[in-house]
């Protein structure tokens, strides 16, 4: 067995261990230095379909939603540039959180198809490498 493989297999068995302390992988886990940390351009963010997913999935049901600048606010939202992510909007004490309006179009469906996508592609790299997709409360890397 390869000494790369040997390190998944003691990677997945603490994980499947319950262990929230497993062997650290070759992945970065230290903050980077402010410039070394890549950046998605936030136009980008948004047309792949981010900003909906982390918005539709994660932030409106706790009644909250990450909010973009666009350049003109008169122009067809499809045509707006994005200039900087804003703040975030706040409506936890609405009882039904926040929604779209409409996500029945192609654009809202094939930005859910393209970030679906890719969660499943890092999801099958964070298994097979870390032994999780989304870091456990507790669980700390060890050398």
């Amino acid at each position: 067995m390869t000494k790369k493989n040997e390190k998944k297999e003691a990677v997945k068995a603490a994980a499947n261990a319950g262990s929230t302390a497993i062997l650290k992988p070759d992945v970065k886990t230290e903050a980077p230095k402010p410039d070394e940390i890549k950046r998605i351009d936030v136009q980008e963010f948004r047309e792949f379909g981010y900003l909906q997913e982390v918005n539709r999935q994660f932030l409106h049901p706790l009644g909250l939603a990450l909010e973009v600048v666009l350049d003109d606010p008169k122009k067809e939202m499809s045509k707006q540039k994005v200039l900087k992510i804003g703040g975030v909007w706040d409506y936890r004490d609405d009882p039904d959180g926040m929604a779209f309006s409409d996500l029945s179009d192609e654009d809202s469906k094939g930005k859910f198809d393209r970030v679906e996508a890719e969660r499943v592609r890092m999801s099958k790299s964070r298994e097979e490498r870390l032994g999780f997709t989304i870091q456990p409360i507790g669980h700390k890397f060890t050398d």
